[in-house]
């Protein structure tokens, strides 16, 4: 069985973290032993999950500081547990991590995994941060694929990262998307009155509420209700912009949730996003059986039929297909569950084994020395 190391600076909420758990509990599943370095223990109960800890305080760590800080000592407390712990495979969720763990590979030949879940880069840009730091996410970013075995969760994705550094290769690359579980085609559900919509994930500008929020001031006059999931940056800014529309008794702010607590209560799933992976929320909602309306960007293009896509810059179309879910949700909504249904079959797999397998099986040829 492998040793195997990675890194995270801590558990949060949200689609990257509940994949990293998955994954590291599939090689916990199949009897390997994952070591990870991180500000604070993993919500992972293994014998075989051993934690380090980074010296830094949970309460400061998400300073300008304490980034500097964890990249410019990371990358030398991971080779030392490496050589202390044996390591013979090292996986990480995110170029940033796997810049930090590209000394294993250089000293110690032990193969890095690297799978990409997003467009680092660009969230900078859209979270309108400083260009310096966008500048330095890519170069960390170029470092971070250099001769790792790189696994895009998109192909739209692998295609941006890889066209960013044209100068770095990456020693193999794959695809493998997120996964559908526990989805059965026959499923069917009613509805609520008031149809009941909801937002899930990060509230930031990425997420792009605000714009629906623009379109549902318009229907104050019609029965619904918008449960927005998540905290995040923007959080206080929409309050008082739901505040100033009038809609404070129309739109709720549910903080996160256990994904059961979330989609038996829910109609239609609204997923305005700028830019996304493969989101987790869009497809725990079409496991849920609960219809979505996406924005037409190129993550979406992978997930759904292009009748469930909106453009971004027709504010319109968004309009009336909603008031078409309000004024007959029955149908309306029955037949988009219909339309994705068809597109979710290909999604529904064993990811688990594949992770695994990605991380294990094909990185055999690392091995420490």
């Amino acid at each position: 069985m492998a040793n195997i190391l990675t890194c995270y600076y801590r558990p949060k909420p949200g689609g990257l973290c509940k994949r990293l758990f998955r994954a590291m509990r599939a090689l916990l599943e199949r009897g390997h032993t994952v070591h990870y370095l991180a500000i604070e223990p993993f919500p992972i109960d293994h014998p075989n999950s051993v934690f380090h800890r980074f010296p830094w305080p949970r309460r400061y760590c998400d300073t300008l500081l304490f980034w500097c800080f964890f990249f410019s000592l990371s990358p030398f407390c991971l080779l030392y547990l490496a050589i202390a712990n044996r390591i013979s495979h090292a996986f990480a969720f995110g170029s940033a991590y796997a810049f930090c763990l590209q000394p294993l590979r250089w000293v110690k030949g032990v193969r890095v995994t690297c799978f990409l879940r997003g467009d680092a880069v660009l969230n900078h840009k859209l979270g309108q941060r400083p260009a310096w730091i966008a500048g330095m996410e890519k170069i960390v970013e170029g470092v971070g694929i250099e001769g790792v075995h790189l696994v895009g969760v998109a192909a739209h994705l692998m295609s941006s990262v890889r066209k960013r550094h044209p100068r770095m290769t990456p020693e193999k690359s794959s695809i493998l998307p997120n996964d559908i579980r526990n989805f059965s085609p026959r499923g069917d559900r009613g509805h609520n009155t008031p149809v009941h919509f909801a937002m899930v994930g990060m509230i930031e500008p990425r997420k792009n509420i605000l714009y629906i929020l623009e379109i549902l001031k318009k229907f104050n006059g019609m029965q619904w209700h918008l449960s927005i999931y998540g905290e995040g940056p923007d959080a206080d800014k929409l309050v008082s912009l739901v505040n100033e529309f009038g809609l404070h008794d129309r739109i709720s702010f549910m903080g996160w949730r256990d994904p059961a607590d979330i989609w038996p209560h829910i109609d239609l799933l609204l997923f305005p996003s700028l830019h996304e992976g493969m989101p987790n929320a869009v497809l725990e909602a079409i496991a849920g059986h609960v219809a979505v309306m996406a924005s037409d960007i190129p993550a979406h293009r992978e997930i759904f039929p292009p009748k469930q896509l909106f453009s971004l810059t027709d504010p319109a179309a968004w309009q009336r297909a909603l008031e078409k879910v309000i004024d007959a949700p029955g149908s309306t909504l029955k037949q988009v569950r219909c339309q994705q249904a068809r597109y979710a079959a290909r999604l529904s797999f064993d990811w688990e084994e594949e992770v695994a397998r990605l991380i294990v099986v094909d990185g055999a040829g690392g091995a420490a020395r």
